[in-house]
């Protein structure tokens, strides 16, 4: 989906909070305060994952959705660890089989924040930059789980740059694909937002109220396993 809806202004934290229809301030983070994972770990989502609630007092519906595929580990601070989904995986708003004139249909690069603390709940996040039209998506191949999905770190700031998926079957639009070789390797550069300090801040969204789908978040981010680096030896 390309549908643009925010020309090219901005979006700053207060007009996300707007968009998503909820009060309060969002949690920010700055991408280059991150510390570099020593241990780059890995949750699967084996299909996509969806929730529906109802919000405000017109009970309107909203949808928070992730896309399948390996989430790799790109940084972590004192509050826990955020994984990075397959480009264009995070979605929250209005469900996507119910378009409403494009209001704010929006994929967006992030992921899934997992706390330190056990007893709290994994939240979504998002990268909130000046590109006001949905991210570019990229969908695994249906094969791709944490067995098989590669990484590369930069050769001097160690950080994850590149995540490689093998398998056949990935769906891509406009989507910037790394590494291709004989159709059985997609990859995607991790770092394509977060080059410049200002080109995008982490926006932790709002906990979706729908118990189902917040318990299946928590399993599967309760199940991250260690991926080997690109050169990894067996």
């Amino acid at each position: 989906m390309t549908t643009r809806t925010l020309g090219s202004t901005a979006i700053s934290a207060a007009a996300l909070t707007l968009l998503l229809g909820v009060g309060g301030t969002p949690a920010l983070a700055d991408p280059g305060a991150l510390r570099v994972p020593e241990q780059v770990t890995c949750i699967h989502l084996p299909a996509v994952l969806s929730g529906i609630e109802t919000k405000g007092l017109f009970k309107v519906e909203s949808e928070t959705r992730l896309e399948r595929g390996p989430y790799i580990s790109e940084g972590e601070d004192a509050e826990g660890t955020y994984y990075r989904a397959p480009p264009g995986g995070v979605y929250q708003g209005p469900p996507k089989n119910k378009p409403a004139n494009g209001a704010w249909q929006l994929d967006r690069d992030g992921g899934i924040f997992v706390p330190r603390d056990p007893s709290a709940p994994p939240q979504l996040y998002s990268y909130a930059s000046e590109n006001g039209t949905s991210a570019a998506t990229l969908v695994p191949p249906a094969t791709a789980d944490c067995t098989n999905t590669t990484y590369v770190r930069d050769p001097n700031t160690k950080a994850v740059r590149v995540a490689a998926y093998q398998g056949e079957g990935a769906t891509a639009t406009d989507a910037k694909r790394v590494g291709v070789a004989g159709g059985s390797v997609i990859g995607y550069a991790l770092n394509e937002l977060v080059e410049g300090r200002n080109m995008g801040r982490i926006v932790r969204l709002p906990q979706s109220k729908n118990a189902e789908f917040n318990a299946r978040l928590g399993e599967f981010a309760r199940n991250a396993v260690p991926i080997k680096a690109e050169d990894a030896q067996d």
